[in-house]
C-alpha cells in the first residue's frame, strides 16, 4: 500500500475487491492494513439503516480496527500475534485516548471495560455505550505478550466518520 492509498480498494489477483486499505505500518517494511470487505459491508448496511454513531461529541477511543481473525498468517507471524479473537488495531489517532494509553498499530484488543472483545465490532459497541471522559480498563496483546492499560475516552471529532 502506497502513501495516499488509504480508503482505496484492496483487490485480489482476480480483480475482486476483498477489502479497503486503511494504513501502512511506518515502522515496518511491506506491512499494510486493510479492513475486510465483510466488515465494510456490515458498516455500510448499518449506516444505510441509520445506525452507527458518527456524530461529533460521542465517545471516541481513537482506533481503527479489524477482526484479528482476518489478519493474514504472514502478518500475524511477523507481528508475533498469538490471539485468535480480538480487535486488530490498524491505526491509532494521534492525541486520542488510545494514543495516550500507549496503543499502537499491530496491537490486538482482547478486553475493554471488563468485556471480552472477540471482533472489531465489539469495541465500537462498548465505546458507543459510554460517554467522553469515561475511563475503561483495556487488555491488549503486543508481540505475543499481554498488557493492560486504562484509557480515557475522548469526544468524537467532527471529521471522524
Amino acid at each position: 500500500i502506497n502513501h495516499g492509498n488509504s480508503g482505496g480498494p484492496l483487490v485480489d489477483a482476480n480483480g475482486d475487491v476483498i477489502g479497503v486499505n486503511t494504513a501502512i505500518a511506518s515502522q515496518a517494511q511491506n506491512i499494510g492494513f486493510a479492513m475486510s470487505i465483510n466488515n465494510v459491508k456490515t458498516i455500510v448496511d448499518q449506516l444505510k439503516k441509520g445506525g452507527g454513531d458518527t456524530k461529533a461529541g460521542g465517545a471516541f477511543l481513537g482506533v481503527s480496527t479489524s477482526n484479528v481473525a482476518d489478519v493474514v498468517p504472514a502478518v500475524r507471524q511477523r507481528l508475533g500475534i498469538k490471539a485468535t479473537k480480538g480487535a486488530f488495531v490498524q491505526q491509532v489517532v494521534p492525541g486520542s485516548g488510545a494514543d495516550a494509553a500507549g496503543l499502537q498499530a499491530g496491537d490486538v484488543i482482547t478486553s475493554l471495560d471488563g468485556k471480552s472483545v472477540s471482533q472489531a465490532s465489539d469495541v465500537a459497541t462498548i465505546v458507543q455505550a459510554r460517554k467522553p471522559g469515561d475511563k475503561l480498563d483495556l487488555k491488549y496483546e503486543r508481540n505475543g505478550d499481554s498488557h493492560t492499560a486504562t484509557v480515557t475516552l475522548g469526544s468524537r471529532p467532527a471529521s471522524s466518520g
